[in-house]
């Protein structure tokens, strides 16, 4: 009778490895969700950081010499261009097409906002420049427009003219050009979220999986960057090995070289 109100010695002894299993559990479910939250902070802000703007910034034909759907008496010795900025001609730059059809434009000199490329052509008729290029900052931009030497006449070329309106590239690229901008932003804050994570506080293990992840897309978007330019401006070599030779192919193969950096790390 008097030892009913005590506990027992069993009691007492698996009490304490009771509670402390229950704490155990509570500290691991705590670690787990400070955890979580901290990669989401460091995520989220390194989105924020980098959450794309909406690009305009593309380079704007200001005149052209001979100027659209002009008349001309006799052929003339060059095609002018002046832009709104600096650029670089993308492949050849300006392609001119004579009535019957050939390309007449010799290689394409840059002076300061102008592109100048001279004609070797004496037919009379419709003729049709074309031309590509990318600004400063890399974006691309393409137009094209006709002249006249004497009479109209017909041009297998004319269809470019109305193709689009100049100074504009394509939808096709500007959906790709987002695209391969979120790949790579999303890319970037996975990829060293988890590295600023574990450098911060610890390794994860479990983290790799995002690590690895992270690093696959800062790689994919790569390629679809570069379609998005060729979409922009027209998949042929000259312009691919244009694209690749100017800033825009410099950046996207540090970049390139820097994913595949960490991922060998």
């Amino acid at each position: 009778m008097p030892d009913r109100g005590r506990p027992r010695a069993s009691n007492r002894a698996h009490t304490p490895h009771g509670g402390t299993g229950v704490a155990r559990s509570r500290r691991g479910a705590g670690l787990l969700l400070r955890l979580g939250r901290r990669l989401l902070v460091v995520g989220l802000a390194l989105v924020l950081a980098l959450v794309p703007r909406a690009a305009w910034a593309h380079a704007v034909l200001f005149g052209s010499d001979p100027s659209p759907d002009a008349v001309l008496g006799a052929p003339p010795a060059s095609v002018t261009l002046t832009f709104s900025e600096t650029v670089i001609p993308a492949g050849k730059g300006i392609k001119v097409f004579s009535p019957s059809g050939r390309q007449v434009a010799g290689p394409v000199r840059v002076e300061g906002h102008m592109l100048r490329a001279t004609i070797s052509s004496t037919e009379t008729g419709t003729y049709v420049v074309t031309w590509q290029a990318l600004a400063a900052d890399t974006h691309p931009s393409r137009g094209a427009f006709s002249y006249v030497v004497g009479q109209p006449s017909a041009n297998p070329y004319l269809a470019a003219v109305s193709g689009g309106e100049i100074g504009t590239a394509t939808p096709l690229g500007f959906v790709l050009q987002a695209l391969a901008r979120w790949i790579h932003f999303l890319g970037f804050a996975l990829t060293f979220g988890v590295i600023a994570y574990q450098v911060l506080t610890r390794r994860e293990p479990r983290l790799r999986r995002l690590l690895v992840t992270g690093i696959a897309l800062l790689i994919a978007a790569e390629p679809v960057a570069l379609v998005a330019q060729l979409a922009s401006l027209s998949f042929d070599g000259d312009t691919a090995i244009g694209v690749l030779a100017s800033p825009f192919g410099r950046l996207l193969g540090l970049r390139l070289g820097v994913a595949l950096l960490v991922w060998a790390l």
